[in-house]
């Protein structure tokens, strides 16, 4: 009979293995997180429709991570609990809302080399590229063999591989999960000098891309696209200047071919201990309106697994599950931020420029507008002890018909979002 573990079996034998660790092992780590956020959303991601009404609602992320370390290994893994508060009946005993967000072992195989396989986070530079999704409640995670090494205290190397598939097979190797790659190689090396630092990136990433008669299969191929690139930063106790561009060329999911760029120049500089202001500008290439077709060239970037929310808005009208393959977008931007004892904050105003020429759906003729509109940005940090901190935050869009003939929705209309969250990250055992 095959064992069926449910979220609450899975809890108790996470909880069993913790135990067991802490009275054999002296290395042994076991932490949470449990983080309620409240939202409501009246024009987020899309422009407000006339006759709809907003969104409010309270999710949750529950994690449980245990990590023990040897001499020669670390293993690390991480049960989470994603829901949204009323989503399951009272009387419900069980759901499909938990998983395991990681789950790895890393060996060391010499005092400078490392492999980290099984699922884990991808955290990479300024998380333009890879990142852990930290602001989505599920965050995100690769199964995948890292290869770490670091010859001297400035230069690291790290190269990835992955190979997914649906499930044990004994005849193909189809793959058909949607929104995920089939097969990835990366290559990231990074060295510092005094105050420089420069970062190399190389991934090539394969797309499984299914040929159908009908709804019968007839063929599959992977189509890989690659981006290469780099990150140049300069850091002093007075300003920091980070500089990135990347090209990105092969095929897409769709078999296009692809010829994309992205460009950053941002200067941190520090007025005092207390306030930094931080101008940036992001330049991601994109595709003329009229050009979005699966017969042509994809001029659009794809920022691949990056984290676009703390970065483009927080609203997230781009590059969070949407905005691919589209007309791109300058993103010029404006940051202050205060830091004092337990208490920060950040106001950021954003104005949008789309990168490619965008026209009316109805009638191409008609070019608009690249100005997409300008969002106000304001978030609100309080630390209330070691484990625990308060956030807030207020965002509101004030968007112009191209933004309009982009997203839908009525410009016209009030399009604001908030949010407050609580954070716990206790410490059981250490």
């Amino acid at each position: 009979m095959k064992a069926s573990f449910t979220p609450l079996k899975k809890l108790v034998l996470l909880l069993f293995l913790s135990l067991f660790f802490s009275s054999s092992f002296a290395q042994f780590t076991l932490t949470g997180e449990l983080r309620p956020r409240f939202e409501d959303r009246h024009g987020y991601k899309s422009l407000f429709k006339d006759g709809k009404e907003a969104a409010s609602f309270i999710s949750q992320r529950t994690r449980l991570s245990l990590g023990y370390k040897d001499k020669n290994y670390t293993i690390g893994i991480s049960f989470q609990d994603i829901r949204v508060w009323g989503d399951n009946s009272l009387a419900n005993l069980s759901d499909n809302a938990s998983s395991f967000h990681e789950a790895w072992a890393e060996l060391k195989l010499t005092e400078k080399f490392y492999v980290k396989l099984g699922r884990q986070e991808m955290m990479m530079d300024d998380n333009r590229l890879f990142s852990n999704g930290d602001w989505s409640l599920p965050g995100r995670s690769h199964d995948m063999a890292l290869f770490k090494w670091s010859p001297t205290a400035t230069f690291k190397m790290n190269m990835g591989l992955a190979f997914n598939q649906d499930k044990e097979q004994t005849d193909t190797r189809l793959y058909t999960v949607a929104n995920n790659y089939k097969a990835m190689q990366l290559l990231w090396m990074h060295k510092d000098w005094n105050k420089h630092g420069l970062s190399l990136l190389f991934a090539n990433i394969g797309y499984e891309q299914i040929q159908t008669t009908g709804t019968t299969i007839t063929s599959h191929n992977i189509r890989y696209l690659q981006t290469f690139g780099g990150r140049y930063t300069f850091k002093d106790k007075l300003f920091n200047i980070n500089v990135a561009s990347y090209l990105q060329r092969g095929k897409d999911a769709s078999n296009r071919n692809v010829n994309a760029n992205y460009s950053c120049l941002e200067i941190i500089y520090n007025i005092n201990d207390l306030w930094s202001i931080i101008p940036k500008f992001e330049h991601f290439s994109g595709t003329t309106t009229n050009d979005i077709s699966p017969l042509k060239t994809n001029y659009s970037f794809n920022p691949l697994y990056g984290a676009s929310h703390p970065q483009n808005g927080l609203m997230d009208y781009f590059y969070c599950s949407n905005h691919l393959d589209n007309v791109g977008l300058n993103d010029c931007n404006l940051k202050l931020t205060c830091t004092k004892d337990k208490y920060s904050a950040f106001f950021t105003a954003h104005q949008y420029i789309a990168a490619a020429k965008v026209s009316n759906l109805t009638n191409e003729a008609e070019v608009l507008s690249k100005n997409l509109g300008t969002e106000l940005d304001l978030q609100l940090a309080y630390k209330i002890n070691t484990n625990v901190t308060f956030t807030c935050g207020y965002s509101e869009l004030f968007a112009t018909r191209s933004m309009e003939v982009l997203k839908a929705g009525d410009k016209n209309s009030t399009n604001n979002y908030m949010f407050m969250m609580f954070t716990f990250k206790p410490e059981f055992l250490k």
